[in-house]
């Protein structure tokens, strides 16, 4: 798949850490890795879902970034939500161009990284703490591919980007 660009509005630690980490170095007392990794939220540019909204976007990261930072990023998977009893959809992804995150491919392998469900609930939770959430289901990197080409076409449409024939 494709990469997209997410635009980064939070940054926040996750338990998201591979299964193995003896190799990996704990400098410093801020080190995402202390934790798991940092996981950045924001939207995917060039995008507009259903709503006309920016399409939503969460980022696994090396080390957290500060708002309003564009990220490379390979779009891995997409989380079916609720919100406060509002269906929604964000596309799941990893920084680009790290071979930290090579081997996460799909939502399954980013399993192995201690991640489920219920840990992305809980890291929704700290973007949107007055919220509930609720994840519905996870579809794997075809679902993701297909989110990515419909919310670029909305844009497209939205802005006269594009030229229906």
């Amino acid at each position: 798949m494709d990469t997209v660009t997410v635009t980064v509005e939070a940054t926040s630690g996750s338990l998201f850490a591979p299964e193995d980490q003896s190799d990996s170095p704990r400098t410093s007392a801020y080190s995402p890795l202390l934790s798991g990794c940092a996981v950045g939220e924001g939207y995917v540019d060039d995008s507009l879902d259903e709503n006309g909204d920016p399409a939503d976007a969460l980022v696994l990261l090396d080390e957290p970034a500060l708002p309003g930072r564009a990220i490379l990023a390979r779009p891995i998977a997409l989380a079916h939500l609720t919100v406060d009893g509002t269906a929604s959809e964000t596309l799941i992804c990893v920084a680009a161009g790290q071979p930290k995150f090579d081997e996460i491919t799909d939502f399954s392998t980013l399993e192995s990284w201690h991640a489920s469900e219920t840990t992305l609930a809980d890291v929704l939770q700290r973007f949107g703490p007055s919220h509930n959430w609720q994840v519905r289901g996870i579809d794997g990197p075809m679902a993701a591919e297909e989110f990515v080409r419909t919310t670029r076409h909305n844009f497209e449409l939205m802005t006269g980007g594009f030229m229906d024939t």
